[in-house]
């Protein structure tokens, strides 16, 4: 029996959905499908991987899921269903791999088949391909969408299983299908138990059956069980995992987080929109969403014409969706500030559905149906450049982007590690990690970490178990040494490469440690060391002298600077410069210092540390200590010079008793 026209066209079709997918694809993540969890949100992907990588330790005990970090007992913690984590781990264990490409790939692929039921459900309901294919690029390019659909987080694989349950929910009422009402409640369970946000969509799918019971008076006892059972899994692994944070611990929000009261929430809503609204969607979907609705109106409030309309109760639904995440996200309001995705686990969701549900309830009669596809090629490619344009600059390195610093800084630390004879099963202590398990991740080592630099948190840190202490070479001075000068005293280094250095305990005090002794930078063979003294044979500028002091006046800007042309043979093999300033002055703290790499006019690499915070630095002379790194070479070519500049900021008066400067 020959297929029908139908059927061959829905086949056409879906291949072309593959290669445009494929194409996309490319396009977006072609330059970070390999990479570890990087840039935004870093730590909260991170830790997904470290679960997977877990399985893969623990010989796969599924209701023991496993950190790299030992915080909670053994690194057990309370998480969501971690199917998907175990799943990736499955495949790593088959692949003898545990590239972070196949926890992309593994989510890319899934969020895929999402899109593809969306694509059916708009083709079969909707009566057009030019509809379903403008649903899949309208979800795919949502910039929010676009960033983590490669990545490592459980919305989006729960998003998928949304859309999968809203394909056969449809269907069950279209085509009053029982089987396929019992697929949609096992894939939103399924969304529920991997995401918990997504119990909102379980309960509104509940109500709804309610809502029905209470307008047509009929009783489907079998859709209650259904629920009974949905409910029953969800609120079993519930607490099951209340059992796990109880006993082991927990490394994942688990509260509430309101506004305190009502006009700071309606407050707040506004400002949230005003900082995300280009970064949940583009202009493109706005148009697109609010011309859809429109013409939805009007051609059945309007007009009143009798077009394809899916039936009202799957509207009910998503209404009754559409309240649930608004309280959810008046409850958990102050997470969103800083976390983008959490309107992927909630408002975006209803919104979408919503999209689906009037694009597939209007018709136009188009006298061309070129337009159609000028109409759908226009929005594909607007949006497309929209969101690659988001994409890019999420995916560009901020100096405020510490997550992503360290992430750099620990690439090959295994290998450090390894050459410095630190046994697989040593407890590393990270300080100043700006993450809960990437660091050690890397390093492929099991610890403890100090996410920020304070007295009261390292000091708190410092009485875990470890063997060994790491730290960030750029962040020693001044975070480090400004929170706790005594670091010296109790630590000695034994190994660099230049980006982190490893520490082991002393076994007695050493009050007299200086800086650069516990650096180990005494121990180098070749130093090459100057000051601002000696301007006769380095290029200093911007020295106002004062007795033996330099002075930057009230209204200076720009400090004491040394530039050094890169093929100086006294600094043309160094790779780190340590600088000791002495100093006082108004707002001192608001100082920076400042290293550049340059080319002719353009800068090529910029790296900056504000002085500390010390208590009456007006009045008083401070010791402020540095260690920055030169870069011999960028993607941009190769630098001439290095300067070395106080940047005033402020331009208050500022004394400098001392600016010595060693590279090594």
């Amino acid at each position: 029996m020959k297929p029908s026209i139908k059927d061959r066209l829905l086949v056409k079709a879906s291949f072309s959905l593959l290669i445009l997918w494929i194409c996309l694809c490319f396009l977006f993540y072609k330059t970070i499908i390999f990479l570890f969890p990087s840039h935004i949100h870093a730590w909260t992907q991170s830790d997904r991987l470290a679960i997977a990588y877990g399985f893969l330790e623990n010989n796969f005990n599924f209701f023991k899921p496993q950190l790299y970090n030992l915080e909670t007992l053994g690194g057990i913690t309370r998480v969501d269903f971690p199917i998907n984590e175990y799943v990736v781990a499955l495949i790593m264990k088959i692949t003898g791999s545990k590239s972070p490409v196949i926890f992309r790939i593994y989510t890319l692929t899934y969020s895929f088949i999402g899109l593809y039921f969306l694509f059916l459900l708009v083709y079969k309901y909707g009566k057009s391909i030019r509809k379903a294919f403008l649903v899949v690029i309208f979800v795919f390019t949502l910039p929010v969408f676009t960033y983590y659909q490669a990545g490592f987080l459980p919305t989006m694989t729960s998003l998928a299983n949304i859309f999968i349950f809203y394909y056969f929910y449809i269907k069950s009422y279209e085509e009053n299908e029982k089987q396929s009402y019992t697929l949609s409640i096992i894939f939103l369970t399924l969304a529920a138990l991997t995401r918990t946000p997504f119990v909102i969509f379980l309960f509104a799918a509940f109500l709804h059956y309610i809502l029905e019971e209470f307008l047509y008076k009929k009783r489907d006892v079998q859709k209650l069980v259904l629920f009974i059972l949905a409910f029953g899994s969800v609120i079993s692994y519930y607490l099951y995992n209340e059992y796990l944070g109880k006993k082991y611990g927990s490394a994942f929000l688990n509260s509430i987080m309101p506004s305190s009261s009502l006009k700071e929430a309606l407050s707040f809503s506004d400002f949230l929109f005003q900082k995300w609204k280009y970064e949940l969607a583009t202009k493109y979907h706005y148009l697109a969403f609010a011309s859809v609705l429109s013409y939805f109106i009007y051609q059945h409030l309007v007009r009143k014409s009798n077009t394809q309309k899916i039936k009202i109760d799957v509207l009910y639904y998503i209404l009754i969706s559409l309240i649930g995440t608004i309280i959810y996200f008046f409850l958990m309001q102050l997470q969103f500030e800083d976390h983008e995705y959490y309107f992927l686990d909630s408002l975006l969701i209803p919104l979408i559905l919503l999209f689906v549900y009037f694009l597939c309830g209007i018709t136009i009669d188009f006298k061309s149906k070129n337009l159609a596809w000028i109409l759908l090629t226009f929005f594909s490619a607007a949006s497309i450049n929209d969101s690659k344009e988001i994409q890019k600059y999420k995916y560009t390195d901020h100096l405020w982007n510490r997550q992503e610093i360290t992430r750099k800084n620990f690439i090959n630390s295994d290998r450090l590690a390894d050459s410095l004879h630190i046994n697989k099963d040593a407890k590393i202590l990270v300080l100043g990690s700006y993450s809960s398990n990437l660091p050690l991740m890397l390093m492929d080592r099991k610890g403890y970490t100090c996410i920020s630099f304070t007295e009261k948190t390292i000091k708190q840190a410092l009485q875990f178990p470890f063997d060994f202490l790491v730290v960030q070479n750029q962040f020693i001075f001044p975070d480090l040494f400004a929170a706790y000068p005594n670091i010296t005293q109790s630590f000695t280094a034994i190994g660099s490469n230049d980006k982190i250095t490893f520490f082991k305990r002393n076994k007695n005090i050493k009050p007299e440690t200086s800086c650069i002794d516990f650096l180990g930078i005494n121990s180098k063979k070749e130093l090459t060391k100057t000051t601002f003294y000696d301007s006769t044979s380095w290029k200093w500028s911007n020295l106002i002298r004062r007795d033996q002091d330099i002075i930057i006046n009230e209204g200076q800007e720009w400090g004491p600077t040394l530039n050094v042309n890169t093929k100086d043979p006294r600094i043309i093999s160094k790779r780190n410069v340590f600088v000791h300033v002495k100093a006082n002055g108004d707002y001192m703290h608001k100082a920076k210092l400042i290293l550049t790499s340059e080319k002719g006019d353009s800068i090529i690499d910029f790296q900056e540390s504000t002085f500390p915070i010390y208590a009456n630095a007006q009045k008083n002379q401070h010791d402020y200590y540095f260690l920055m790194k030169i870069k011999p070479g960028t993607s941009n070519g190769e630098a001439e010079s290095n300067k070395l500049f106080i940047h005033n900021v402020d331009k208050k008066l500022i004394t400098v008793n001392q600016f010595d400067i060693i590279f090594y």
